[in-house]
Order: C-alpha cells, then sequence, then structure tokens
C-alpha cells in the first residue's frame, strides 16, 4: 500500500495539529534484519532510532490552507487508487464501514507481525514495506490490535504498576554485568549500593530498533526521581503488552 507523502516540509502539519504519523527508520546494524516502525502525533527526530539512521515520517492528514474559503483543510493522505482496490478486496465501502485510522492500526499491526517481518526480512533491508491487501476475515481483529499497539506507543494507556523500587536513595551509578541479576522472569538491577529496581525480563531485554529501551534509560541517567520513574513504570508497562500483542 502506498502513502503519498505531498509537498516538503512534513513537520508543519503535525505542530499543533490532530495527526498521526507512521514512523519507519532502518537499521545499521548488520544484525538487525527488518526497518523499525513507530507512531507519533508531534514531530519527530530525523534519527528516531539510531544515531546514524535517518527516519521517514509520513503523516496521515496533510494540512492545507484554502485561500478561496479563507479556512485550512483536513485532508486524509491516501492515494485513493489504493483505497478503492481496498474496498474491492472487503467488498466494504471507505468512510463508511471502515475509515482511515483504521487502515493506520491495520498497516501498524501488520507492520508488528513477527511472521511479516520474519517473512520480508531480505525484501526490509533495501526497501520501504509493502503491506498486503487485507482479507475481510482478519481486517478488524488486525485493527483492533493495531489500535491497541498504538495507544501503547503513544503512552495513551492507564499502566499498572510492573517496576518494583526498593531502597533510600535514586540515584543511579554506573551499571555494569555485576549489578545485574536475574531471578525467574524478573531483571533486579542495583542502581547504587542501597537501592534496586525490579523489572519484568521482557521488557528488560525488548529491542526497539538498535537499543534495549529498558536498559537505555537507567543508563543514560544519573537520578530517579518521581516524575522519571512513574515514567519509566508506563513505557516498561507499554513494552511488556507490546510483546503480548505481538505473539498475537
Amino acid at each position: 500500500m502506498n502513502i503519498v507523502l505531498g509537498e516538503n516540509g512534513i513537520m508543519k502539519h503535525f505542530i499543533n495539529k490532530d495527526n498521526l504519523g507512521l514512523v519507519t527508520a532502518r537499521s545499521n546494524k548488520s544484525k538487525d534484519d527488518v526497518s523499525h516502525f513507530f507512531v507519533s502525533k508531534y514531530i519527530t527526530e530525523a534519527k528516531l532510532a539510531e544515531r546514524s539512521t535517518q527516519s521517514t515520517l509520513f503523516p496521515l492528514y496533510l494540512y492545507n490552507y484554502n485561500e478561496l474559503e479563507q479556512k485550512e483543510e483536513k485532508n486524509i493522505n491516501f492515494n485513493f487508487d489504493i483505497i478503492k482496490k481496498i474496498e474491492n478486496s472487503l467488498s466494504l465501502t471507505f468512510l463508511k464501514n471502515f475509515n482511515e485510522v483504521d487502515v493506520f492500526d491495520y498497516i501498524y499491526a501488520v507492520l508488528h507481525n513477527p511472521i511479516y517481518r520474519e517473512k520480508y526480512k531480505e525484501f526490509l533491508k533495501t526497501d520501504f514495506p509493502k503491506i498486503p491487501y487485507p482479507k475481510k476475515e482478519s481486517f478488524f481483529e488486525y485493527i483492533k490490535l493495531g489500535k491497541e499497539l498504538r495507544k501503547l506507543h503513544l503512552l495513551d494507556f492507564d499502566e499498572n504498576r510492573v517496576v518494583e523500587f526498593k531502597g533510600d536513595s535514586s540515584e543511579i551509578g554506573k551499571i555494569t554485568k555485576k549489578e545485574i541479576k536475574i531471578e525467574n522472569n524478573s531483571v533486579i538491577v542495583q542502581i547504587n549500593p542501597t537501592s534496586t529496581l525490579t523489572i519484568p525480563k521482557v521488557a528488560w531485554e525488548f529491542y526497539i530498533g538498535g537499543y534495549q529501551p529498558a536498559q537505555k534509560y537507567l543508563k543514560d541517567r544519573t537520578y530517579l526521581d518521581r516524575k522519571s520513574l512513574k515514567h519509566y513504570n508506563k513505557f516498561i508497562d507499554s513494552l511488556i503488552r507490546t510483546d503480548e500483542v505481538m505473539n498475537k
């Protein structure tokens, strides 16, 4: 499926605008076989996944000012020849039986399907992803899973408490292998001589792009205040749930 990029200056369609963007980035590590896929409702950094990798942002909506009517217009940024083929494939009508956000969520779910990533890993090394036309029997299930992933990655959900802090100091020292202990399905990190964090192993080992964010977040900081700990807990919960959805 094609998404039309439109004119230059993509970020202007996100500044103080209601929008969703599909973000793609290619790995610079030979061991990684797939591109990285994200979602954003804000402007994004040019190198979102890895420091040496350029990312691309595909907006769901384009905003253009109508000089004649003196107002800003919000346009769906799809190739409508492709939308027509989707309608025919599903025997459904766009904007009646499904809408543009449904298509976005379908795409997002497909890109996070481990079977898709494995099947097309060679192709994804060299080109933008191609999305299979949906089948009616699975389309709405993919939409449901894609919506769940989208909300998880935008941190738009009510989190559970999944990170346990014990100790009396929030300072973070240098974290090496000797400060990390694995017990069953949990990782216990000694962040300083008197304090630990207990984190679910699935989140600790989860990769996004070339990084393991649960580990990088701690290694990039010297202090974990209450606000930072709350944020850390939320995105750790997001990683756990992402793994669960991808396995579906």
